[in-house]
């Protein structure tokens, strides 16, 4: 039986040799589970080699497949698939952008 540790698909950027900081690579992540969500498809497809991983990336070269995402979502996904770490926002500063709607909240916060 052959096990993966780890996908290429949904791994954080790799380009930054000197920043790492573990929360904004699971801002990434989830970024990437999100797209996967919403679009029902990955946002970075290549033939597997890291060296082009990487480059779609930073480019953000990625493709809403969905006709009815909002622009509120896309936004969100935006913020997440950001490929600079010290330019990604908090999962905080995320959870503050107006797609997430204010009620969906107000219990966890009572």
């Amino acid at each position: 039986m052959t096990t993966r540790k780890n996908s290429y698909k949904h791994d954080r950027p790799k380009q930054q040799k000197i920043f790492y900081d573990p929360a904004k690579a699971d801002v990434f992540s989830i970024g990437v589970l999100l797209f996967l969500l919403l679009n029902d498809d990955f946002p970075f497809l290549g033939n597997g080699r890291e060296a082009e991983m990487v480059e779609l990336q930073r480019d953000r070269n990625y493709t809403f497949y969905n006709d009815h995402l909002s622009g509120g979502a896309q936004e969100v996904l935006h913020l997440h698939l950001e490929p600079d770490p010290q330019k990604r926002p908090t999962m905080d500063r995320i959870l503050a952008h107006p797609w997430f709607d204010e009620r969906c909240w107000a219990d966890v916060n009572d």
